[in-house]
């Protein structure tokens, strides 16, 4: 009898390990950026306790021709607008808009739309571009200490991030 339940709990372990490894890279790279732009949204709120995020629609795309060299040439470095040039590293685009309810000073449940547009390098290099809260930017400084604290990956925890939103219906 205790074989049986020590090879039950073996079977789902195996079975649960199985799951989160065959999630795709990308999708746990957008569960990544997901929770990181959820992550700075309720930083900003009033009361970041009642904050919860209700749906997150991602868009990703390739650029090409004239918006492709005008991102390029938005890069900070120039060695990076070689990279991307060379073949080095792609680059694609990505805006997140995270639907959310939180409460407001007064305690009166509010809700709200955030915005948060990245720009995609490889599967581990992902750089946070903006952050739109309610139709409001936060300013570039801002928006580059509130991405310092988030990882952007699409490994084991991103993978395990993405079943827990798929299961709450979030993504």
């Amino acid at each position: 009898m205790k074989k049986l339940i020590v090879y039950g709990v073996v079977i789902l372990l195996v079975c649960s390990v199985a799951a989160i490894a065959l999630v795709p890279g990308q999708d746990a790279q957008n569960a990544a950026m997901t929770d990181a732009c959820s992550s700075i949204i309720k930083s900003r709120m009033k009361s970041p306790a009642s904050y919860s995020m209700e749906k997150a629609l991602i868009s990703s795309k390739e650029l090409s021709g004239e918006e492709r060299e005008k991102k390029i040439d938005s890069l900070q470095t120039d060695a990076l607008r070689e990279g991307v040039r060379n073949g080095l590293f792609t680059l694609k685009s990505a805006e997140i808009f995270v639907d959310f309810n939180a409460s407001n000073a007064f305690g009166v449940q509010l809700k709200g739309l955030g915005k948060c547009e990245y720009s995609i390098f490889s599967k581990d290099w992902v750089s946070l571009e903006s952050v739109i809260i309610d139709g409001n930017s936060l300013p570039s400084v801002d928006v580059t200490i509130e991405s310092v604290g988030n990882k952007i990956d699409s490994g084991f925890s991103s993978k395990l991030k993405y079943l827990e939103y798929k299961v709450q219906g979030k993504i």
